[in-house]
């Protein structure tokens, strides 16, 4: 007959069940246990009284001691032979003593260093560079200095040229002016020649300076004829006079500015047979 699932559990756990409640109560007992011993009472101090000091036992005396013999004089020392001079101390070598270096091996002086090489290669290129634009940048500037020193001794020599054309066309234009100003008044003194009567008593070469103001008409203002160097003959230079007078309208250049030029006018006029 076969016994149910419950109960064969139940069989199952009854051992373990039991040891559970030994442990258990063999804790709760440990735990009481130490609690009493610790909770012990001390035990009472106990203590004698005295009313005097019991008496202490009489220590034996050691038996006295003999006098001892007395010592030999003692013997005389030797003289002591007089102390040598003390020998200067060695000298204090230094605490630290400086190692020379070891000279490193042949190879190991020489050995190249592929990546300094580089940088030494790198750095000269660099520098020639810097050199090279360096100069470039130079003969820039001097070759600059020098087309601007070309162009500005261009600007003055072309300045030059055009001061002398300039100062030559002056020249000129006064050259005519003066030549057509001697041509106008040679014209005013053959007329004035043509209408002066010369009596014969009048040497030849004689020369009188007179003005006079010259209208743009080639009339003479009234009362402006003057003399300004005589000839030494008065009537050489009364003839004169009236003859400007009486050679009214004088030939007048057909310049307007030469006319202007021609207002206030000097003449020399000589007598001439």
């Amino acid at each position: 007959m076969s016994v149910p699932a419950p109960m064969h559990d139940e069989q199952r756990l009854l051992p373990s069940g039991a040891l559970s409640l030994l442990v258990h109560g063999a804790f709760v007992a440990l735990l009481v246990y130490t609690v009493q011993w610790q909770n012990r009472p001390a035990a009472p101090v106990q203590a004698e009284l005295w009313n005097s000091l019991p008496a202490l036992p009489q220590a034996e005396l050691p038996p006295p001691e003999l006098a001892p013999a007395p010592a030999p004089p003692p013997a005389p020392e030797p003289p002591r032979p007089a102390p040598l001079a003390e020998a200067p101390p060695p000298p204090v070598k230094p605490a630290i003593v400086v190692e020379k270096a070891k000279p490193l091996p042949p190879d190991a002086r020489k050995l190249p260093d592929p990546a300094a090489e580089e940088r030494a290669r790198l750095a000269h290129e660099e520098a020639a560079l810097k050199q090279m634009d360096r100069d470039l940048r130079a003969q820039a500037a001097r070759d600059q200095a020098e087309q601007a020193r070309r162009e500005q001794s261009e600007e003055q020599r072309l300045a030059q040229l055009q001061r002398i054309a300039d100062a030559r066309q002056k020249a000129d234009a006064q050259q005519a002016q003066a030549n057509l100003l001697r041509g106008a008044q040679d014209r005013i003194i053959a007329r004035i020649r043509e209408n002066t009567i010369v009596p014969a008593s009048v040497p030849a070469g004689v020369e009188v300076v007179v003005k006079f103001v010259l209208l743009p008409d080639g009339s003479v203002l009234d009362g402006s004829v003057h003399l300004v160097s005589s000839s030494g003959n008065p009537t050489y230079d009364d003839a004169v006079q009236r003859a400007i007078i009486a050679a009214q309208p004088l030939p007048m250049p057909d310049d307007v500015m030469l006319r202007r030029t021609m207002r206030d006018i000097k003449l020399k006029v000589n007598n001439i047979r």
